[in-house]
């Protein structure tokens, strides 16, 4: 339908028919003068067309008028009123297909993402199915189900993208102006929209991004925000992973001795040498397993060897595709998928991953007189009786493991465990105590067995390992015994909260023992299982921190001390408590985690977004050191040893990395240098590798953002102690 009947005009006037007064919208870019019914956006835009054309198109719209509607209908210019919930940019897009351009429809046309988003929003809502099908129809053009339709549609070389790349798909296609920054867009129409068979490929795409993008949101050309919900941020990082592990898989072929025909056995070697070098220093191992294979033309490789690589890389692309679904733990999604977007929609497109959730227990009646110590939610808890009063101390308390029967104050924690100990140790240790002691209590101040009650916002856990450490001894403190990790934390929380500093101090000191701002110490103190390179990642199986100062301290207590490092201000702690934490596996930074104590713990989303986006940043910085070896050193004395350990250690290297993707621990000792060397090789090596070491461990705070002052420099190999 033509449009010269149009009024164009944007400007903002009064409403002049019945309505309240004063509300004032602005004509939209869509306004025939002979319309009879006006649209009013959200944001107060009106758009005046026909209710024929509406009525057509929409069977929302056809129900919707031929509902009778009341005498003092809120008209405009005389013109009746519908006021709808979308934004003006959304039905100014839909209405100018609707009404004055329908050629826009031609699918060799191409449309701005954003039209085709109004597009399948509105379409979807209205029922309007022909711009809902069309839309959908653009987007399986560039998020298809076959591999080889999607090989087609995308640039070939795009590795680790950023925001600042503007155009990374096809330029002859269905969309305008769809970017990389887009398919945050696309994930969240298909889960609203019920479109989960365009979700495999939208994440894969989403994957290339640079991890630190991923936990960001990204804004169209009409101001939308767009972003990825919890579970589906962390559905692109374990497909990234497992998306490295696959790239990696395909590097240990490459290691691989040349095809069985190979023309020139050792110029294909060194060939295999250079792409696998290229490869690492490109970054090629981060997420681009289903790139085109272009990089296998640039390089001469005999003809045997080139048929021989290609069909292998063919070979795991297509295993790639036909798991893309289980990579991202989209299991509502079936994949790869036989019919149309359409067919394939599942009712059920919420499938979250099977990672614990955060579980929280709110306490907030308070009864004491004391406020920041006085809250009780023992719900069996009866009414005070004092034993001079009833003869029986017949409460719903029970005693707890300290209990002194000349006690002359009663401690009872939150879950209703008494603890009866001197007001006057409980004074001479802490200031807080002391304070409380010397307000006056009420006459009728609870007692138990004529003994004064306090309540403590604190778990009974918490207080029996704190109370013997001041009632029982204290030559047990100066890290003289180790205590079991759940005292160290017992110890610093409340040692911190009630002043009792020198319980703050040792807590500190102990913490400080295994999660230190010196190389050296962390290497001598921290790390169990540094020198015992396995094919499996520390687990909850065992502890793997020596035990000299704290006992039971397993791999995931690390997010335990990253929340008690900010909560108490000790900043130091941070930068190797985060190396410790990014060692474990993506699912695992993203969990939540019980202590002995029954205590749950999880990072913050920040620092969930720290050790995830390091994570990639470790695993680059020790694969490029350990594949860039390339030659022996200039003082070799057996050149064909140390040439045999080079390739070796590639090798081993790649088998040991392939279930992770990359390895994240790069500050490992030099043991694993051992016995593959001749001597001058060997120091040579050893020495290279202290030195990057050393320049990981001063830039710790950089790889995790962190602020810590003060954080030392490199160390001379002596001040290491280390080896």
């Amino acid at each position: 339908m033509a449009g010269n009947d149009s009024d164009t005009t944007a400007r903002k006037r009064a409403r002049t028919d019945e309505g309240p007064s004063g509300t004032t919208y602005t004509r939209g870019d869509l306004w025939y003068k002979d319309g009879n019914i006006i649209l009013i956006a959200e944001d107060g835009v009106g758009f005046r067309v026909y209710r024929g054309i509406l009525s057509q198109w929409s069977e929302i719209f056809r129900d919707m008028f031929t509902v009778p509607q009341p005498v003092d209908v809120e008209k405009w210019e005389g013109c009746a009123v519908v006021h709808l919930s979308d934004s003006s940019r959304s039905l100014a897009r839909v209405l100018r297909i609707l009404f004055a351009d329908e050629s826009s429809l031609v699918f060799h046309r191409r449309l701005p993402i954003e039209t085709v988003a109004a597009m399948l929003q509105l379409g979807t809502k209205y029922q309007i199915h022909h711009l809902r099908q069309e839309a959908i129809s653009r987007l399986v053009f560039y998020f298809p189900p076959r591999l080889e339709d999607f090989k087609n549609r995308h640039a070939t070389d795009w590795v680790g993208s950023d925001s600042g790349n503007d155009d990374q798909f096809s330029p002859d296609g269905a969309i305008s102006n769809i970017t990389t920054c887009h398919v945050w867009t696309v994930i969240v129409l298909a889960r609203a929209l019920d479109l989960p068979a365009l979700l495999p490929p939208a994440f894969y795409l989403a994957a290339q991004y640079d991890t630190l993008l991923v936990f960001e949101e990204s804004s169209d050309e009409d101001g939308v925000d767009w972003t990825l919900s919890a579970d589906d941020t962390r559905r692109v990082v374990v497909g990234q992973e497992q998306l490295r592990r696959r790239s990696t898989e395909f590097l240990v072929f490459l290691t691989d001795k040349p095809s069985p025909g190979c023309a020139s056995r050792r110029g294909c070697m060194d060939v295999q040498h250079t792409i696998l070098r290229t490869l690492v220093q490109e970054a090629y191992l981060d997420t681009a397993a289903l790139l085109h294979a272009r990089w296998i033309d640039e390089y001469p490789l005999c003809s045997a060897c080139t048929d021989h690589f290609t069909s292998h890389y063919e070979q795991e692309r297509m295993r790639t595709w036909s798991e893309l679904a289980e990579y991202f733990v989209l299991k509502e999604v079936k994949w790869p998928a036989t019919n149309s977007v359409e067919q394939t929609a599942s009712r059920n497109t919420s499938s979250p991953l099977i990672l614990p959730d955060t579980t929280v227990q709110s306490y907030s009646k308070t009864r004491l007189v004391m406020a920041d110590h006085a809250s009780s939610t023992n719900p069996r808890k009866r009414a005070r009786v004092d034993v001079e009063k009833n003869g029986s101390p017949d409460v719903a308390y029970k005693r707890g493991d300290v209990w002194f029967d000349d006690g002359n104050i009663i401690l009872v924690s939150m879950d209703g465990t008494g603890f009866r100990v001197y007001r006057g140790v409980l004074s001479k240790y802490s200031e807080v105590f002391r304070d409380m002691f010397i307000i006056p209590q009420p006459a009728d101040a609870e007692t138990w067995e004529g003994c004064s009650v306090v309540h403590l916002a604190d778990t009974e856990k918490s207080l029996s390992r704190i109370l013997p450490l001041l009632f029982n001894s204290d030559d047990i403190l100066g890290l003289k015994r180790a205590f079991a990790f759940e005292t160290v934390v017992a110890m610093l929380q409340l040692g911190s909260k009630y002043q009792i500093h020198h319980l703050r101090q040792d807590a500190v000191s102990r913490l400080t023992t295994y999660f230190p701002t010196r190389l050296g110490d962390f290497m001598n103190n921290t790390i169990k299982t540094s020198t015992e390179k396995t094919t499996e990642k520390p687990q909850d199986e065992e502890p793997v921190y020596h035990t000299d100062t704290i006992t039971n301290m397993w791999v995931t207590d690390v997010f335990a001390v990253i929340n008690l490092a900010r909560a108490h201000d000790l900043p130091d702690l941070l930068p190797a408590a985060f190396y410790m934490a990014a060692q474990n596996q993506t699912t695992s930074i993203f969990s939540v985690h019980t202590d002995l104590d029954h205590t749950e713990w999880q990072l913050c989303p920040d620092d969930i977004e720290r050790c995830i986006v390091a994570q990639d940043s470790l695993r680059g910085k020790s694969l490029k050191f350990i594949l860039l070896l390339e030659r022996p050193s200039p003082l070799c004395s057996d050149r064909q040893l140390c040439k045999k350990g080079l390739s070796d250690l590639r090798r081993r290297t790649l088998d040991y990395i392939i279930p992770y993707g990359g390895d994240t621990n790069v500050l490992q000792n030099s043991d694993w240098l051992s016995d593959m060397f001749c001597k001058n090789c060997d120091k040579h090596f050893v020495s290279h590798y202290n030195e990057e070491r050393q320049k990981i461990w001063a830039d710790l705070p950089k790889y995790f953002d962190l602020t810590v002052e003060k954080w030392p420099g490199p160390e001379s190999d002596h001040e290491q102690n280390v080896s």
